[in-house]
């Protein structure tokens, strides 16, 4: 078994039933996040793995829910019962930092958890994302496996090779477009004038006077407008959920432009 949602987890013990008579004897945990394995103490006493990481958080979780891995990796790990084998890969923090690659070679099968979300554009914030860059290298991580259909593990659709290529395209898109709007420091206040960063940002002070915080964020929701308006052109009518959660995934490449990577935008401290 992979994973446990509270949300399925006694149907996944009755489907398990219903085809074989044999006892569940492994459990590996994709990452540590309840909402994919806050079911999985009704497995009972099996053996179960999961990277190291996981293992800590669950430490500190201290969930009886949630019981922890008897087995870790740190990089990776080949797990064989029976005729089954699964690969166990992490390749660095993306929604997680433990969030794990599982991939079954005899089927085909790759299971990576809230990176990609099939047909859909991605949940709030990249999948509440915890690492930005990570989240754009797990696409081209993923297509490096040979695998024909994916769990992705949310919006109740099994994926294939075709889903992980179009989220990577929709997420590449949105990063160019905001890459330069970053760059040129421009986006736009409303539908009609455009204005550089630092005018919205002196106009933001102006109106909020000794709160940073508003002017940052008229900043930033101007640009996060402009850059999902941009890219919604040409995704909108592929991916379900831009017109909900667009804005909020430009919202998090240019927070990431702005304080993970060496980006010379508006921001940026001159040389001299």
């Amino acid at each position: 078994m992979i994973d446990a949602p509270p949300s399925i987890g006694r149907n996944l013990l009755y489907a398990v039933g219903n085809i074989t008579h044999l006892p569940i004897t492994h459990q590996v945990y994709s990452h540590s996040h309840a909402d994919h394995n806050g079911a999985s103490f009704l497995y009972g006493n099996i053996t179960r793995i999961g990277h190291r990481l996981t293992h800590e958080y669950l430490a500190l979780a201290n969930d009886p829910y949630r019981p922890l891995p008897d087995k870790t990796f740190s990089d990776k790990m080949t797990l064989t019962v029976g005729n089954q084998t699964l690969h166990l890969e992490n390749r660095g923090p993306n929604h997680s930092p433990d969030n794990s690659y599982i991939y079954a070679p005899a089927q085909k099968v790759l299971v990576l958890i809230d990176i990609i979300f099939p047909k859909w554009s991605p949940y709030l914030f990249l999948g509440k994302t915890e690492d930005t860059p990570g989240y754009m290298l797990a696409h081209k991580y993923a297509l490096e496996y040979d695998f024909e259909h994916l769990v992705a593990g949310h919006l109740t659709l099994s994926g294939t090779r075709q889903d992980v290529e179009d989220s990577y395209g929709y997420v590449s898109d949105l990063y160019k477009n905001c890459r330069e709007a970053y760059l040129l420091g421009i986006s736009t206040a409303n539908g009609t004038n455009n204005l550089t960063a630092s005018a919205l940002q002196a106009e933001a002070l102006a109106a909020n006077p000794n709160n940073p915080y508003a002017a940052l964020s008229i900043v930033m929701n101007a640009f996060s407008n402009y850059c999902n308006e941009v890219t919604n052109k040409k995704w909108a009518k592929k991916l379900a959920g831009t017109d909900m959660y667009g804005w909020s995934h430009a919202y998090t490449i240019i927070d990431a432009l702005r304080i993970e990577q060496d980006v010379k935008g508006p921001y940026a401290v001159a040389a001299n």
